[in-house]
């Protein structure tokens, strides 16, 4: 048994088996033809095709997150939309077509360029360029024919492994099936980490190189709350955690004379009030108020919320 360190983003524990996820093997860029054999018609074409594409997949994965854990954490989709449009990005790669750039050629050097200016910045900024990664891929996906990893059909009990994931490929989890998460790089507000906590499943981040030890078939344990990846666990540890069958028992709680326990929640959006209800919370103790400003451009408002809140029982 041993641990490895890294940043809880949700405070759950969950035990499986580990499977890798690693989809940038599969975007690897054709050989660059000479500028005078590029067919710009064609390519200026074939981007524009690819972007009509993932406007649509990004609307989809708007409408499913929002069904799924509430618009506020839908909304990093407007966000990438918004990408997919900015004109400085757009105008760039049909100059880099016109001057004989092939469209995926094109697509991965500008937003290469945006993703480095990203993560030069600090905090929470540094960790937008994920957003950036997860439009360039789509983009490229669409324009090399590459088909979508499934990883809305993982085997349950999955601990999913990876460099990094982007909001879309988290959303796309099922959080029956996905005992934990855990990535080499990233941090608490990145947009992923925050769509793992609305879907309460188990994660760790910024684990660093350290990860890549962990080969896929050897059993994980998660620990969301205390920020550890443990390496085959003991008996003992693996039922601390509980495991993905761990059963949620809604009794009341009192002491053996019969004084009643509150059970609260520790919540740091609204998001993550049904998940504590149907946990058996009975009310919240801890509110992270810091969180409502940290992903977020303006502050929130008290009298129009994202989204009704309801409060657990």
């Amino acid at each position: 048994m041993r641990t490895l360190t890294g940043v809880g983003s949700t405070p759950l524990a969950g035990v499986g088996v580990a499977r890798w996820h690693r989809p940038a093997d599969e975007l690897s860029l054709p050989t660059r033809p000479a500028p005078a054999d590029v067919d710009v018609e064609h390519e200026r074409s074939r981007f524009e095709t690819a972007r009509d594409e993932v406007r649509e997949a990004l609307e989809a994965a708007r409408t499913r997150t929002a069904d799924r854990v509430g618009d506020e954490a839908a909304a990093v989709f407007e966000a990438h939309q918004q990408f997919l449009d900015d004109p400085g990005l757009v105008d760039d790669i049909e100059d880099a077509i016109d001057d004989g750039t092939p469209a995926p050629h094109a697509v991965a050097s500008r937003f290469d360029a945006a993703v480095d200016q990203f993560e030069a910045m600090d905090g929470r900024m540094a960790e937008r360029a994920d957003d950036l990664r997860d439009v360039r891929d789509r983009l490229l996906t669409a324009l090399l024919g590459v088909d979508d990893v499934d990883l809305a059909s993982l085997p349950a009990g999955t601990v999913l492994l990876a460099e990094r994931l982007t909001p879309s490929d988290t959303a796309a989890l099922d959080p029956d099936a996905v005992a934990g998460i855990v990535t080499a790089t990233g941090g608490r507000t990145a947009h992923a980490a925050i769509i793992a906590r609305a879907l309460s499943i188990p994660a760790v981040v910024g684990v660093g190189d350290a990860l890549d030890t962990i080969k896929t078939g050897t059993e994980v344990l998660v620990d969301g709350e205390a920020g550890a990846v443990v390496v085959d666990p003991s008996a003992e540890r693996r039922a601390a955690a509980g495991g993905v069958d761990a059963t949620v028992r809604d009794d009341p709680v009192e002491t053996a004379d019969g004084t009643p326990i509150e059970v609260a929640a520790n919540v740091g959006s609204v998001t993550e009030l049904d998940p504590a209800a149907a946990r058996g919370a009975d009310g919240i103790g801890l509110f992270r108020t810091e969180f409502l400003y940290l992903d977020r451009e303006t502050p929130p408002c008290e009298t129009t919320p994202s989204r009704p809140q309801t409060a657990p029982r």
